[in-house]
């Protein structure tokens, strides 16, 4: 009855969905473009974004990655060049799949390795000759790294490892920065779409199919409580 339900909702509205409605590696790149040069601005050599299960959202905005993983992951964008998404060896494969929408390179980080498994065939990369890669180096100078995620998401041993191959002094959280940015892009989508008819996504529904939609979706519903109650019988007659 369940996949009955599913298969009508589908079929339904499966018409009105324009599915070739993407972000375009251009857009990425402006997207890049618009961050870099504000980080230019505040003096920055590289910037970080943490992502998970938690908090996706910048990373996903910046390469493309919304699949949760349960590996931590993140992203460093130079001032200058292609952004690389950095992973650990078992979520990489679901990273390398997300970044081909945008075009990021990917690196995988021991560190970055779920705590309690050791890939002892996995090749990894060391984050300093990643961060040199994107980052020339210069006598004398050193590296500028904002961190452009919460302090309330990005976990605790990532900004210790920037701190700790870079310098306390020298790793900043800049919140704002990416956010500003980002808000500022939604507002110039909004107004776009104000002075636009509705785009091929946006699907028309009269109330008929609403009701319709709506008594589709409570059988789901009673079906997933009937399938959890029969579950709950059947642990309490093998207790």
């Amino acid at each position: 009855m369940r996949e009955q339900t599913l298969d009508g909702i589908i079929s339904h509205f499966n018409p009105h969905v324009n599915r070739s409605l993407a972000i375009t590696r251009k857009e990425y790149k402006e997207r890049w473009n618009t961050v870099q040069q504000a980080m230019k601005k505040k003096g920055y050599d590289l910037a970080y974004a943490s992502g998970s299960e938690l908090d996706r959202s910048d990373v996903a905005w910046l390469a493309g990655v919304y699949d949760p993983i349960i590996e931590r992951y993140g992203i460093l964008i130079p001032s200058e060049g292609k952004p690389v998404v950095v992973a650990g060896s078992e979520g990489g494969h679901v990273i390398a799949d997300c970044i081909k929408a945008s075009g990021a390179d990917l690196a995988l980080l021991q560190e970055f390795q779920i705590s309690d498994e050791d890939y002892r065939y996995a090749e990894f990369e060391k984050l300093e000759d990643v961060v040199f890669r994107l980052v020339p180096t210069q006598p004398g100078k050193q590296v500028k790294i904002a961190i452009f995620s919460s302090s309330q998401f990005i976990p605790y041993d990532h900004v210790e490892l920037f701190e700790g191959r870079f310098g306390s002094e020298n790793v900043l959280f800049d919140v704002d920065l990416l956010q500003r940015i980002k808000g500022a892009e939604l507002i110039k989508i909004t107004r776009r779409k104000e002075k636009r008819k509705p785009p091929d996504s946006f699907i028309p529904i009269t109330e008929d199919e609403f009701e319709l939609l709506a008594e589709m979706l409570t059988e789901v519903a009673e079906d997933e409580f009937e399938d959890e109650d029969d579950l709950e019988d059947e642990e309490d007659f093998e207790d």
